[in-house]
């Protein structure tokens, strides 16, 4: 049976430092916005415009999508940095680093690094504006629309294929073991991932919370296996983690909503 331990553990580890960075920064990102909560609309159109980016990358000139994904990226990775260092120089330094690094001596294990930062950056700032049930709302569109975009348009596959030509920090990109190769994960994915863990957090603390992590990575730990089995090159990913989610959720006897 081949099967693979580096993603799951990835997975659950980036979840996990997003967790408790949350834990221990969360009131302070929280000050920055204050009451406000993300409403069912606003997430319906989040999901939208992510619908068409994905579409437009495709057509989209490769400079173009460079200079857009770097500059979020250390647009992003400040705003981070700021909040939770509190310290202005290495807030814009981090990201500095990360374009000269871009630049001229990129290679996966710059990629994995600064992927990884913006995305536990992003995650932490995202849980504030979430609610439970909006989070789990906007899990479900996400996993539709990507269902819709790997399986039936196949944009998801393109653009990402694209993108990851252009060695851009969308995935993070992992050897396999104890199978040789390599696999990609999409930003997106583990963003949800660690918005899920954090949002259990919020509502039933933090052995829920970590529980969660662990069935999420389970999860894929199981989907890994079946996929190198039957040959699946791309699966949305979405649905393996909200599975995860949900089967932690029904195994410690929560409710959803």
């Amino acid at each position: 049976m081949m099967f693979d331990i580096v993603l799951p553990l990835s997975i659950s580890l980036i979840s996990l430092i997003s967790l408790f960075t949350f834990s221990k920064y969360g009131d302070r990102i929280e000050s920055l916005f204050g009451e406000r909560k993300l409403q069912l609309h606003e997430v319906v159109l989040i999901v939208i415009l992510l619908s068409v980016v994905v579409t437009l990358i495709i057509f989209l000139p490769d400079l173009a999508i460079k200079i857009a994904v770097i500059g979020a990226h250390s647009l992003l990775q400040f705003i981070f940095l700021d909040t939770v260092t509190s310290n202005r120089y290495i807030a814009l330094s981090i990201p500095a680093i990360f374009v000269i690094s871009y630049i001229f001596f990129w290679n996966n294990i710059l990629l994995n690094l600064f992927a990884s930062l913006t995305i536990i950056g992003v995650t932490l700032i995202s849980s504030i504006l979430f609610t439970w049930r909006i989070a789990a709302i906007f899990t479900a569109l996400l996993t539709v629309m990507d269902f819709t975009h790997v399986f039936i348009t196949r944009s998801m596959v393109a653009s990402t294929s694209k993108m990851t030509g252009l060695e851009l920090p969308i995935a993070i990109i992992l050897p396999t073991f104890p199978i040789s190769g390599s696999i990609l994960l999409g930003l997106g994915d583990l963003f949800l991932s660690g918005l899920l863990t954090i949002q259990t957090f919020k509502k039933y603390g933090l052995k829920s919370s970590i529980i969660s992590a662990i069935f999420i990575s389970a999860f894929f730990f199981i989907a890994e296996t079946l996929f190198f089995t039957f040959e699946v090159k791309f699966f949305p990913a979405t649905l393996v983690i909200a599975a995860g989610w949900a089967t932690s959720l029904l195994m410690s006897h929560k409710l959803l909503f």
